[in-house]
Order: C-alpha cells, then structure tokens, then sequence
C-alpha cells in the first residue's frame, strides 16, 4: 500500500494506492470517562458516563459496547441491556452515552468498566479502567430526626408557594410504589436534608440547618433515585419560580442570592436542580424554626 501528500491538480491533498493510513487523529476515541480510572470512594448511586469522539465524524455508533464487570450493558445507539437505563447524545462529533445500572454499584466493590466502538473504517478502539465504590455506610432506620427534618415535615406557613413544593418533593422523596415504609416522613426528610448539602448552594443557611456531617454519611435505602425525582419536580417548575420571588419579595436574602437560585433553576445537570429545591424548603422551614425562638 503506498500512500502520501503532495500536490495534484487541485492542490496539495493526499494520494496514492489503496486506503489511507489511519493516524491517532482519524481513529476512534474515548474522550471521557467517568469514574475516571482507579477513582476510590465512588457513590454507588453515580452514572456511568462515557464519551466517544470522531475527528472526522465517522463513528459507527451501532458498534459502540459498554461493559461492567464483563456484563454487556450497552450495545450501540441506544439500546441498554440488563435492566440499565440511561441516555445517548451526539453532539460536534461527540456521542455521550450515561447510563445507570439497575441495582447502581456495589458498595465497596472494585467495578470493572470496558468501552469500545469502530468507526466506519472498520478501525476499533477497546479500553478497560476500575475504580472503587465506598464501603456500605449505615442505613437509615428513621427512628430519629433533627429538629430541622421535624420542622420541613410541617407546613411553611409563611411562604406559600414554597410549603407546596415542601409537600411535593417529600411527597416524591420515597417511591409511592413502596406502601409499607416505617418513618417515612423522617425518611423523606432526610432525602431533602442530603439533598441541599449535596452542592454548595448550602451554604446559605442559618444556625437552626448548619451541616452535620454524621447524618450526611447514613444511607436512605428508600429514597427515590434523583433523577427521577428531578423529572418528577419539574412539573411544578412556576411554583418554584414563585417561591424564589416571593423570598426576594420578603426581603428574606440579599439579591445575589436571588440571581444564584433563579440561574439553578436552569442548571443543566438533575443535581443541582434538585438541590435548589431542597435548599429553598430548608432555609424556609429553618427560617421559621428560628423564629420560633425569637
């Protein structure tokens, strides 16, 4: 095979006999990965995110393969297997592929992940990483509760829009199809507490919902995986919007604070989304428990 660059009749291109070699650039890529390679302490709940890249936008997407521990869970375009869920994206010549396996990982367990695809050369990427989930933490029984957690299962009296989102998104924390749930308001309300502590809009509080980090360790076997409940609470995306006009409308937190919250509102990944609501019910039943003692 004999090939080369030079210049023909149309300027300088590439010719010669037979087909082109592939060179790094024009082979298929593994872009991103998440976990990344040898993470440790992973949450079990986490995607697993993979990104596929094509310089010359010559994927064959139905080659691509995603492994975990040698259990094929994905198998181009979009179909997922052994109960996995997720979304595939392309995008500028990069297809995104996230996905959650059916029972998340196992707690402590080094999980092995193996991803590959072709493009339409035939030529084929294969590469293998692990990384370790967290050991099992203790799971939450619901037999106790913060003051804080008691006062987000009563009703936000002051700000109104706001207590319907309260009751929504407890309402939503543990999956209805679970009827026989003990404590599941203490439950619902630790959902909602790890949830505003997920990201740093939590450090908008007061002494009445200050971090406490033994109760963000404990695991809600129960709770409803946050995608999910993201879905499920954008259903009431203008009462969220009302809830933060009626916090500026109060005077309850400065401006800035405002332009933070409304921005979340349109973050582009469920965790914040989440976490916005979590944190605007915190603060406001962590505002009138403080005012209870006043």
């Amino acid at each position: 095979m004999i090939n080369g660059r030079g210049f023909s009749h149309w300027g300088l291109s590439e010719w010669g006999f037979g087909d082109r070699l592939a060179t790094e650039a024009t082979r298929p890529q593994i872009i991103y990965k998440s976990p990344i390679p040898g993470q440790i302490n992973v949450l079990e709940t986490v995607p697993l995110h993979v990104q596929f890249f094509h310089e010359e936008f010559a994927l064959d997407l139905a080659s691509a393969e995603i492994y975990i521990d040698d259990v094929l869970i994905y198998g181009g375009l979009t179909e997922f297997f052994n109960g996995a869920r997720g979304s595939v994206k392309t995008i500028s010549g990069v297809t995104s592929v996230i996905l959650y396996p059916a029972q998340g990982f196992q707690f402590g367990s080094r999980t092995n992940v193996r991803a590959a695809i072709s493009d339409l050369d035939g030529d084929r990427i294969d590469e293998a990483w692990s990384f370790l989930v967290r050991e099992d933490p203790a799971s939450y029984l619901g037999a106790d509760a913060l003051p804080i957690e008691e006062q987000i299962q009563r009703p936000i009296l002051r700000f109104t829009p706001l207590d319907h989102l309260r009751h929504e998104f407890l309402n939503y924390a543990i999956p209805e199809r679970l009827t026989h749930i003990v404590n599941r308001g203490n439950k619902a309300a630790r959902v909602l507490y790890q949830t505003a502590f997920a990201t740093e809009l939590c450090t908008l509080q007061n002494p009445f919902s200050l971090r406490n980090d033994a109760v963000l360790q404990v695991v809600v076997n129960e709770k409803e995986n946050l995608l999910v409940l993201d879905q499920k609470m954008q259903l009431h995306r203008e009462t969220l919007e009302a809830a933060i006009v009626d916090f500026r409308n109060q005077g309850v937190f400065k401006e800035d604070y405002l332009k933070s919250f409304l921005s979340y509102m349109d973050a582009p990944t469920y965790l914040y989304r989440t976490s916005l609501i979590a944190n605007l019910v915190l603060y406001g039943a962590a505002y009138e428990l403080g005012h209870q003692h006043t």
